[in-house]
């Protein structure tokens, strides 16, 4: 492992071991957007301050999430190693993402506003669901998730780190 580099991107998390040939489960950070995982690029696993260069020779998906099979790790033992690893790829590497899909890392932080500019909370997570994400959203009366759908989301602006919003009754009461 090499000293942490900040010229890459996150775009997926291991989250378990697949099978026992050593494949990797990795959820994707890019909300709604299955294009992010291709060949041809540099790959890293990164846990805290240290990064290791893999090499991918297998790319699929399964179940919303993407299977990766990386040279050298052959079983399930070997690959338990990188459960929670960070998986990233050069900024060089990434491609542009279609409209209206977003990284994960890139929305978190972000303020949610309705339309008229009252602040309603800041975003804490985002749960992908298979579907359409979930917002976790934090705000001093507690958190509430909001679906990242076009009834409810009406402009995500990036540069502001702000989502414009406008919700339906008793939508703020679905709490996390």
């Amino acid at each position: 492992m090499e000293d942490l580099k900040n010229d890459k991107v996150t775009i997926g998390k291991v989250v378990r071991p697949h099978g026992i040939k050593g494949e990797l489960v990795i959820r994707p950070q890019a909300v709604e957007d299955e294009e992010i995982f291709t060949d041809n690029v540099t790959y890293y696993l990164c846990a805290g301050e240290f990064e290791e260069q893999v090499l991918v020779t297998n790319i699929r998906w399964h179940k919303g999430d993407v299977l990766l099979k990386i040279d050298g790790i052959e079983d399930r033992n070997a690959a338990e190693e990188y459960r929670n690893c960070a998986v990233k790829i050069p900024d060089e590497s990434l491609p542009e993402l279609p409209q209206y899909t977003y990284f994960i890392d890139d929305v978190v932080g972000c303020t949610v506003v309705d339309s008229a500019g009252n602040a309603l909370g800041e975003v804490g997570g985002v749960l992908p669901t298979g579907a359409v994400a979930v917002l976790e959203i934090q705000s001093p009366e507690g958190g509430w998730m909001l679906p990242a759908a076009f009834k409810f989301i009406k402009d995500v602006d990036l540069q502001k780190k702000e989502i414009i919003v406008e919700l339906i009754d008793g939508l703020r009461d679905l709490q996390c």
